[in-house]
């Protein structure tokens, strides 16, 4: 099932990058999530300072079967930031100048209704800060869903994420709908700092992501249908 889901959103995600003079540097993932001309990647990613560069992203390549790991120029599209939640690590772009796109139907899920142990696939450019430009798909179960100390909810996911992963998809499986964005690799500390132990080691292989509805929530404060 999948494949299905990887041939659904492939088109839709996006490497996000910064502009800085003719070259662009690489920061995370985006994907498309209404035919206007907007995506959702985690708030991290944006710079808190409108001048440390212009946002772009740009699409895979999709033409051959099996892709070069590199694109060695790409198109850039410029984005703009149209709404923003630092606090729960969302972030909603917008492109500019205005461009309609293609986007699947029914993309965005509602996250109370599945259950841990849910099938999920991550998507993202894991190693794109390394010039391998394929978006990555993997398998992977929601191991639990949590509440940050600040309130945020989370999902924690039992598969390893890379840099380049962050702001990517995780889409259930069983419907082909988003629930939640990659926001990094999970470690207890970041949440519990007051009770790491030095003498306990801590090696964990799994991931962390937040949950949709923050997304879901910066749409429709930009006037958008969420569907």
């Amino acid at each position: 099932m999948i494949e299905s889901v990887m041939w659904k959103f492939r088109g839709s995600c996006m490497m996000l990058m910064r502009r800085e003079g003719k070259q662009v540097v690489y920061l995370g993932t985006a994907f498309v999530v209404h035919r206007d001309g907007y995506l959702l990647t985690v708030a991290r990613l944006i710079p808190k300072q409108e001048d440390e560069g212009e946002l772009v992203v740009a699409p895979p390549d999709l033409e051959q079967v099996f892709q070069p790991i590199t694109q060695e120029t790409v198109a850039p599209l410029r984005v703009v930031v149209a709404q923003i939640d630092r606090e729960n690590d969302v972030a909603l772009l917008r492109f500019d100048p205005p461009l309609e796109v293609v986007v699947p139907d029914r993309i965005i899920g509602n996250p109370e209704v599945y259950f841990d142990g849910s099938s999920l696939m991550v998507l993202g450019y894991s190693f794109a800060h390394y010039r391998i430009h394929n978006p990555i798909a993997r398998q992977a179960v929601i191991a639990a869903r949590i509440q940050a100390p600040n309130g945020t909810n989370l999902m924690l996911v039992d598969q390893r994420v890379h840099d380049g992963d962050l702001g990517g998809l995780l889409v259930c499986v069983q419907d082909e709908r988003v629930i939640g964005l990659v926001q990094g690799r999970f470690d207890p500390t970041d949440l519990r700092k007051e009770d790491h132990h030095d003498d306990v080691q801590i090696v964990t292989v799994m991931s962390r992501g937040v949950s949709i509805e923050y997304g879901a929530a910066l749409m429709e404060a930009e006037g958008l249908t969420v569907t």
